[in-house]
This record gives structure tokens, sequence and C-alpha cells, in this order.
């Protein structure tokens, strides 16, 4: 169970990581960045994190959003600012 729900910044690109994708990384909600590219993930994102994602990549702010999951021939980029 991830207990860093006050987590705002989760980079684990390029940590040659494979599995899937747990789902309980939606339950880190105060995300402003979210990095999971360049790994070797198998199966499908799970719909909870590709929401997270693409509420990520559509804040509002004057801050710095960004998140991006590659998962195979699946590419989930943007950054917003």
């Amino acid at each position: 169970m991830i207990r860093y729900v006050n987590l705002t910044q989760l980079n684990l690109s390029e940590n040659e990581l494979n599995g899937t994708i747990p789902n309980e990384i939606a339950n880190l909600i105060n995300l402003k960045i979210l990095q999971l590219t360049n790994n070797n993930f198998t199966g499908i994102v799970p719909q909870t994190v590709y929401d997270l994602c693409n509420v990520i990549n559509n804040m509002e702010s004057d801050d710095y959003y960004s998140c991006g999951i590659t998962y195979g021939n699946l590419s989930l980029e943007n950054s917003c600012d």
C-alpha cells in the first residue's frame, strides 16, 4: 500500500522497471509530476493511472505539471507550465 499521499513528484524513468504499473499509484492524488518513461512495463496502463495522468496534464496553474508513461508501443507524455 502506498502511504505517500502528500508526494508531489515521482520520477522512476529509465530504471529498467518491469511488470505492470500498480493501480495504487493513482492514490498519489497530490502528484504534479509523474514520470514512468523508458522502462520495461508490460500489460496495460491501469485506467486509474491513465486517468491520474490526464488530470495532471490538464491542470491549469502557474506551477509546472508533467506526466509521462511509456508502455510498450504506447507513449503518454505531456508537460504543462
